[in-house]
């Protein structure tokens, strides 16, 4: 509480100055209780909005993380199934340069995050293999033909994380964007609550500044070994956090405060 001397016949008109101040507050408060104001429609819109979108997108991800990793543990499962089949088709294998599936992954991916089934999407997706797996087949001895079969399906599985892999990287692109179009619209509707409370800190810290000004002018005359001997110390002038600064500049970039006010009550 800053120091300073009152003339006691200047009591009464700041009394009466803070009953008309505390009563106007009331009558404001009373106000928006009684009629919620426009601001505050949007404000719940936006939140309402903000809050659903990041909801189902983020159960979309969540969705298609529990397939993956399903599918991981199931293509290496099939994966060590293969151990026992032939030379060639091992080296295919391990090379990982078999073409396991035909189409775009993404696009695949995108139809997932639309709410396609997999089953759907990847015999679509491994539609023409068969010619492959039939050709191999003609290759190896009847005894060995049974391994292609075991090959096709490691190969649903390889094209099925491939499409999962490419669905969980756009749908964390789809959660980014949709984030930054919610607070497009979120950040304009509590504009105005932001702009009253960035002239309320404006305001406490002016008055911190004044009271820091009274404080130092108490030691004014004394000694620098003296002043060191005070507990605490006199504020210096520059109380205001390089945090605090950064938030009133971008205040003011974002039009809730301006410079000149910056100037007036901070700085």
């Amino acid at each position: 509480m800053p120091v300073c001397a009152i003339n006691q016949g200047s009591k009464p008109k700041l009394q009466e100055g803070d009953n008309y101040m505390k009563n106007t507050l009331r009558q404001e408060d009373a106000r928006r209780e009684e009629s919620p104001s426009t601001s505050s429609l949007a404000f719940n819109k936006a939140s309402l909005a903000r809050a659903q979108s990041n909801s189902e997108q983020k159960y979309i991800l969540t969705r298609l993380q529990g397939q993956l990793n399903e599918h991981i543990t199931e293509m290496s499962r099939r994966k060590m199934g293969c151990s026992r089949l032939d030379e060639g088709l091992r080296r295919l294998i391990e090379a990982g340069t078999t073409k396991c599936m035909d189409g775009d992954a993404n696009a695949f991916g995108r139809r997932l995050i639309a709410g396609e089934n997999l089953e759907i999407i990847l015999p679509e997706a491994r539609k023409g293999r068969e010619n492959f797996y039939a050709q191999s087949k003609m290759a190896l001895s009847p005894f060995d033909r049974d391994d292609v079969d075991v090959l096709s399906a490691l190969d649903d599985e390889r094209a099925a994380v491939m499409i999962l892999e490419a669905a969980v990287q756009i749908q964390r692109r789809n959660i980014s964007e949709g984030r930054r179009n919610s607070m497009a619209q979120f950040a304009p509707a509590i504009a105005d609550a932001r702009r009253a409370l960035a002239r309320q800190i404006l305001e406490g810290l002016s008055l911190c500044k004044k009271a820091a000004e009274q404080d130092r002018r108490l030691t004014e005359g004394l000694e620098p070994e003296e002043v060191a001997l005070l507990r605490p110390q006199p504020l210096s002038a520059g109380i205001l956090s390089q945090e605090a600064e950064r938030w009133l500049f971008v205040a003011a970039g974002e039009n809730l405060i301006t410079q000149e006010e910056i100037s007036e009550h901070a700085l």
